[in-house]
């Protein structure tokens, strides 16, 4: 499902997005990579009245359940002014995009 929302996304116009993996290596020595523990699967930009808002989403199956790290980091990214949600389709994803980008709070 993460791809069809990449595919979705990137047909959008004033839309960039990113796929974030996470993680955590332990050999040959500690490393972990991605935003953090927490942070949503996609990260990306969207233009908004002519500027340029955070985007975060995190994506999740029908049945799939959020965290509670990753809803507070969705909840950090819309405290600052960020475009945040849980989406659970490609058509989701868009209607979030569009509802931000037509000026709609989104919560």
């Amino acid at each position: 499902m993460l791809h069809a929302v990449e595919r979705a996304l990137a047909k959008l116009p004033g839309v960039v997005a990113w796929r974030n993996s996470v993680g955590y290596i332990a050999q040959p020595r500690p490393l972990s990579y991605g935003l953090g523990k927490g942070s949503a699967d996609l990260i990306g930009i969207v233009t908004v009245g002519g500027r340029g808002l955070f985007l975060a989403l995190e994506v999740k199956a029908p049945a799939g359940r959020i965290a509670p790290h990753q809803q507070a980091w969705l909840d950090r990214v819309r405290s600052m002014g960020g475009i945040a949600a849980v989406v659970r389709s490609a058509l989701e994803a868009v209607e979030v995009v569009q509802q931000a980008q037509a000026g709609r709070v989104l919560t």
